[in-house]
């Protein structure tokens, strides 16, 4: 369950849930559902990952959570730090995420091919540092400036990590298309959620 549709429910406890709340909690839902199916990704493997292109990868995603840092300590505004580190964190949830497939074909070997091969530790290091992430960007600022981001980063990022890296096929052409709006759903859905007077109550208490 996304991160805002956590926060919403949780927030519900004090304050009753309208049908804008439940309306974009479903489009959410729905929208995931239509991106993964319009794309219909192949299940890919990291079997056929070369050494240098997992540096490669892992070196682009390490770079884009470290300038996601560096621009989080740069901005003096609670809420827009709260909102840089929510993209920064989804970014490590994606890097864990794809550390934990390469773990998975590893496994396929037995415990000493999992013990032995380094995506266990780094999926480890991967989780721990999101983890930290996740906790620095909750307490930055206003919940519901943490949100939009940290709800849509992660499955772009999985995407491009399956599609680009693991060798998943995707569909293309009209489903692509299909595709985009059912993002531009999620991401309207989610910027609706930010906005319930439920987060902005939670995010005023916590404050």
């Amino acid at each position: 369950m996304p991160a805002t549709l956590r926060g919403v429910l949780t927030a519900s406890r004090a304050r009753r849930t309208t049908q804008r709340e439940w309306a974009a909690a479903a489009v959410t839902a729905a929208g995931l559902a239509g991106m993964l199916l319009s794309l219909s990704p192949s299940e890919g493997s990291t079997t056929g990952v070369s050494g240098l292109l997992w540096a490669l990868a892992l070196g682009a995603n390490v770079l884009l959570i470290a300038a996601g840092v560096w621009w989080a300590r740069l901005t003096t505004g609670a809420a827009r730090k709260a909102a840089v580190l929510g993209t920064t964190t989804s970014c490590g949830f994606a890097l864990t995420a794809a550390l934990i497939k390469g773990m998975t074909d590893t496994a396929s070997q037995g415990i000493g091919g999992l013990l032995t091969g380094w995506q266990f530790y780094g999926m480890i290091i991967a989780g721990a540092g999101s983890m930290f992430l996740l906790q620095s960007a909750v307490h930055a600022g206003p919940l519901l400036a943490t949100q939009p981001g940290l709800s849509l980063g992660d499955p772009v990022l999985s995407i491009l990590w399956g599609t680009l890296i693991f060798g998943e096929e995707v569909h293309g052409g009209l489903f692509v298309a299909l595709a985009a709006l059912a993002a531009a759903a999620v991401a309207t859905s989610v910027v609706v959620l930010a906005h319930s007077p439920l987060l902005a109550d939670d995010a005023g208490r916590d404050r």
